[in-house]
């Protein structure tokens, strides 16, 4: 993946912009200081900061990794008696547990307190997993996740996820999908971070793969649409010469602003404010 760079008055504006334009969150970033503001007079900040990211590398599987999934696929070409144990073992299991399923049960015990604020760990920490969990069986867990998801809204939709160059795209397919839409897609924002979090649950320590829900191909129309909408409103600010502030949007709108800001001849964008206002401004160089 190549790296991005861009300069502001603070690192951490210049970090944000760059997830920005990168789509992805802080967890699947890495960062480089090029350049750190100088401090002036009466310790004020003087110059920029420069800053270049990129999303984080994948990490190629180890070797024991490789192995233990070789193993786990023989075990399920297995007789039928091998089944019976492994049921018998399950059984054993489910007793010392205190009954229920005791692989769940296992699991959880297993969880250290507080697995979601580890999953988004501070920038630049060195003790980051670099090694990412496998996207198939992530993206197996995700669909399952998702399926139970669109039961409880009581909806009737399939979903199906892809792979993408080691990112899970899941699909949600069906008829009266507004409701995992929602107003300006605020619901399938929230659909998509719940699923994230569940994927970062479900990879146990290592790397969680980069995910995206699409609803009823929502994101994808949108961001067809959204493209147009940049470009007609470039023209206006490079006719004016004036800047234009978009609404607030969430970083994968952010980016279609930012990507198609970029292919356009004298024209600058940048974020500003916080989430969840947070919104792109686009000015006539």
């Amino acid at each position: 993946m190549e790296w991005v760079e861009t300069t502001s008055k603070t690192i951490d504006e210049a970090k944000d912009t760059l997830l920005d334009q990168l789509g992805v969150d802080e967890d699947e970033a890495e960062f480089e200081i090029l350049e750190e503001p100088k401090v002036g007079l009466f310790g004020r900040p003087r110059g920029e900061a420069r800053v270049r990211a990129r999303i984080r590398p994948k990490a190629p599987r180890s070797k024991d990794d490789r192995r233990r999934n070789n193993r786990r696929t023989k075990s399920k070409a297995g007789t039928g008696g091998e089944a019976n144990g492994n049921a018998a073992a399950s059984g054993d299991q489910r007793g010392s547990n205190g009954g229920g399923n005791g692989k769940r049960r296992e699991n959880q015990g297993e969880r250290p307190e507080g697995q979601r604020q580890e999953a988004r760990l501070p920038r630049n920490n060195d003790t980051a997993p670099t090694e990412t969990a496998d996207p198939e069986e992530i993206a197996a867990a995700v669909a399952g996740f998702l399926s139970e998801l669109v039961t409880a809204f009581g909806v009737e939709a399939k979903v199906s996820t892809t792979i993408d160059e080691g990112q899970i795209v899941a699909q949600v397919e069906g008829t009266d999908l507004g409701y995992l839409i929602g107003p300006k897609g605020g619901v399938i924002d929230a659909v998509q971070e719940l699923s994230r979090t569940f994927s970062q649950k479900e990879s146990k320590g290592k790397q969680a793969p980069r995910l995206r829900v699409d609803v009823g191909s929502y994101r994808a129309n949108r961001k067809t649409e959204l493209e147009e909408y940049v470009r007609r409103i470039a023209d206006e600010a490079l006719a004016s010469g004036e800047a234009y502030a978009f609404e607030p949007m969430g970083s994968a709108d952010r980016k279609t602003v930012h990507d198609t800001a970029a292919t356009i001849d004298g024209l600058e964008s940048r974020s500003e404010g916080e989430d969840p206002r947070r919104k792109v401004v686009i000015i006539p160089a």
